[in-house]
């Protein structure tokens, strides 16, 4: 009942950092100010896809949020198909928060989870990034 709970907690939290992030990387309003729903979309996504890794039961420990903005951020992207405009905005926030990961990594206390979750964002990235190079 408490992990329910706790993973209800979690995925939540999630949502509302993966909004702002989305915020401050959308000046011009590409999602129309729908960027909760956007967060929530992405989040939900990854969340039903592998609730066993965001509850803890397959790696024996949560995720840290940062790793699971940077999963659904990476599976937004894979599955971005029409708005080129929402794939950027994507690469503009996994951008920050792989900056973010690596010049605070100590900070967030990353276990293997994370590591697992961090190169699955970092190959995506990658690809939709250096395939233009």
């Amino acid at each position: 009942m408490f992990g329910s709970i706790k993973s209800a907690y979690k995925k939540s939290q999630a949502e509302e950092l993966l909004s702002k992030v989305l915020v401050a990387h959308d000046p011009f309003s590409q999602f129309n100010g729908e960027q909760d729903k956007v967060a929530s979309n992405l989040i939900e996504n990854v969340w039903n896809a592998r609730p066993n890794i965001f509850s803890g039961k397959e790696f024996g420990e949560r995720p840290n949020t940062i790793s699971i903005l940077l999963f659904a951020l990476a599976n937004g992207l894979e599955l971005e198909k029409d708005s080129t405009s929402a794939r950027n905005i994507y690469i503009m926030c996994m951008s920050s928060l792989f900056q973010e990961v690596e010049e605070r990594a100590g900070a967030y206390k990353l276990v293997k989870v994370d590591d697992v979750l961090i190169t699955a964002s970092l190959n995506v990235f990658e690809k939709h990034t250096l395939k233009n190079w």
